[in-house]
């Protein structure tokens, strides 16, 4: 099927394909390595008394973390393809931390290294503009597929065992290029967005990632900002208005399952973030 696709079509949805799966090994060794070892993960060591992290990548990371904190926002974020496969599938890091959740995809360790290595020179040619064959994306597609549909069954079997199995919302990102996540979120789920400044007429936006190993299908997005509201979509934008002019602007996002009960009432996860909006200048 991919023999009918033009290049620049391959090119595009074979990034698109390996975006996703790092986005979800992200996630994975996120989570899997602040349970185990905190949210300074970064410097631990493990049962044999070696580092997680390797010296070379955790100063590499560290020094991108420095000069961009926007963009890379936590250590994972600064993470390429090789680091991503390296930190998962070292031996007694899979066997600790991972061999659960690549159970699904793959029957080793050998075996994970062996095909996610493989999405490896795509990504890398993709990132800088050299050709790739058909065959070279078919197999980086059908790789990272492989792996994404994995995390998924598992990330389901883990929601089955937890008290709330509620869409939730992972990740937002703003257009003053704010990056937020659940652990730097107030248990109020309130944000007070920093530079958050504007004057009427400027516009501001805002997008949500929410969990994805929930079916689109089976929940709802709702926004609202000063009367304003806007239904099942994951960005907001706004212009604001003499109305809007306010110190604390509220700007507010909701999910909620189209079951019949939910976690808070009427919704399942919420974030309000909070602006100030000054008057036009005179």
């Amino acid at each position: 099927m991919y023999y009918a696709l033009e290049q620049d079509e391959l090119r595009s949805y074979c990034r698109k394909c390996i975006e996703s799966l790092e986005h979800w090994a992200r996630r994975l060794i996120h989570e899997q390595l602040s349970a185990k070892y905190g949210q300074g993960y970064v410097d631990a060591f493990n049962a044999n008394g070696n580092s997680i992290i390797k010296k070379e990548m955790r100063e590499r990371v560290k020094a991108l973390m420095s000069n961009n904190p926007q963009r890379f926002a936590r250590f994972v974020d600064a993470l390429f393809l090789d680091d991503i496969v390296c930190i998962m599938c070292k031996e007694i890091n899979y066997k600790e931390l991972f061999k659960d959740a690549f159970g699904v995809s793959y029957q080793s360790n050998a075996e994970a290294r062996k095909y996610l290595s493989a999405i490896i020179p795509v990504r890398n040619a993709l990132s800088h503009s050299n050709p790739i064959s058909v065959r070279q994306a078919e197999q980086a597609i059908c790789y990272s597929n492989d792996f994404i549909d994995g995390l998924k069954d598992y990330y389901k079997q883990k929601g089955m065992e937890r008290m709330w199995n509620v869409p939730s919302i992972i990740k937002a990102t703003d257009s003053l290029g704010n990056v937020f996540f659940p652990e730097n979120i107030s248990a109020l789920r309130t944000i007070k967005v920093k530079n958050g400044i504007f004057r009427v007429g400027e516009t501001y936006s805002i997008t949500i990632e929410v969990d994805p190993s929930f079916d689109p299908s089976t929940y709802t997005i709702n926004w609202s900002g000063n009367g304003l509201k806007k239904t099942d979509a994951l960005t907001f934008q706004k212009t604001f208005e003499i109305k809007d002019v306010s110190e604390c602007t509220r700007i507010a996002v909701q999910v909620a399952s189209k079951k019949e009960w939910h976690k808070h009432g009427s919704y399942d996860d919420s974030i309000a973030f909070l602006l100030t909006v000054l008057p036009p200048v005179t």
